[in-house]
């Protein structure tokens, strides 16, 4: 899938010059497919140009659809290529987010307020989580801010969170970038990049729900700042499986029938049952986290939002709803760009796919 906002520019202001002159292309290199956002600098905001999607199973001799774990390098580049063409994505910079599987996040608890402190303890205590070399990671951290209802007058110790990112992971997916002819500008883990398209800094509590093909994530945010991060491994291939051998016999036909019918009303129970055997194993472990965060931290989380492809699964909100008693609500990632009107319906509709790639897209342009 791929879209161009071809001879659009008279809708628009022109673009401010700048190194951005041409736009960045945000990339986001998920598991089942690659998806691209291309902006550009306006004198209201970030602009969109084109956007684009590609399923990687093919190049990976799989289903579209499938979780690919695997695939040769050379293929990879090869759908990189394939993606910015079909988009006609014509930015000679990039953002790009490292996935979640190629990353480790954690907030922990210290106890003093010092940053000069903090500087020597956090590599220390980083240690205790991250299972490899501090050599091999690139390691960052910042000081989150105190939550509002905390007693001030009462705190001697700050919550930091801790970002690594693998070296050899991000000199991979830099050498694939720079391979497609683009610079690379800026990369960040992928929930940073979720956060930043779906969030707003007014939002008092939200957990937003990335709902992938491989793994589904949750991030919690308070105050448009990140404060929990986890990841099932379970997601929207694993629902398709679940089809497969009983419901129908092939994945391709499992994967047509879930995206057909989902877990709504036109769904027979054999295949509402069987999707749901994986969808409440989620449910139930993003339940416990969510329950245990809102203990640790005396907080409420109000609403929830869903991103990422496997949020458009029929019957989804309402499911999820039930489960964790409270609000649902699809985010809407291209509300933070101009685009033309006309195209409002169906941004509405793939903005969630998209979250993740225009989310970096979005840090570059700042």
């Amino acid at each position: 899938m791929a879209f161009q906002i071809k001879q659009l520019g008279k809708l628009f202001d022109k673009g401010s010059s700048s190194s951005f002159e041409d736009g960045v292309v945000g990339i986001d290199f998920g598991s089942s497919s690659l998806k691209v956002v291309q902006l550009v600098r306006g004198e209201r905001g970030a602009q969109l140009t084109t956007y684009g999607e590609l399923q990687l199973g093919p190049y990976a001799g799989a289903p579209i659809g499938s979780a690919v774990r695997q695939i040769d390098p050379t293929k990879q580049a090869e759908a990189l290529a394939d993606i910015l063409r079909e988009a006609s994505v014509t930015a000679h910079v990039s953002s790009f987010a490292v996935p979640y599987t190629s990353s480790f996040m954690v907030v922990a608890r210290f106890p003093t307020r010092d940053p000069n402190q903090l500087q020597s303890m956090v590599p220390v205590e980083a240690r205790k989580y991250i299972p490899i070399a501090m050599s091999e990671i690139t390691l960052d951290w910042f000081m989150l801010p105190d939550m509002p209802h905390a007693d001030l007058a009462t705190i001697d110790h700050i919550d930091v969170l801790m970002a690594a990112t693998h070296n050899e992971s991000l000199k991979r997916y830099k050498k694939l970038i720079q391979s497609a002819g683009i610079a690379v500008g800026m990369s960040e883990i992928e929930a940073f990049g979720a956060v930043r398209s779906s969030l707003h800094e007014s939002d008092a509590s939200v957990l937003l729900l990335d709902l992938g093909s491989s793994s589904t994530k949750m991030y919690i945010a308070e105050m448009g700042i990140m404060r929990e991060t986890h990841r099932v491994q379970k997601g929207g291939h694993d629902v398709t499986q679940a089809l497969v051998g009983t419901a129908v016999q092939t994945f391709d036909e499992a994967e047509e029938l879930k995206r057909r019918v989902g877990i709504g009303p036109d769904a027979d129970e054999q295949v509402r049952d069987l999707e749901l055997s994986v969808i409440e194993q989620i449910m139930r472990e993003i339940q416990m986290r969510l329950e245990r965060y809102e203990a640790e931290e005396g907080s409420h989380v109000e609403k929830i939002l869903l991103t990422g492809g496997g949020s458009s699964l029929i019957g989804l909100s309402a499911f999820i709803e039930a489960s964790l008693a409270r609000p649902v609500s699809q985010a809407t990632p291209f509300s933070k760009v101009e685009y033309p009107a006309f195209i409002d319906e169906v941004l509405k509709e793939v903005g969630p796919t998209f979250s993740v790639a225009l989310g970096v897209a979005l840090r570059a342009m700042k």
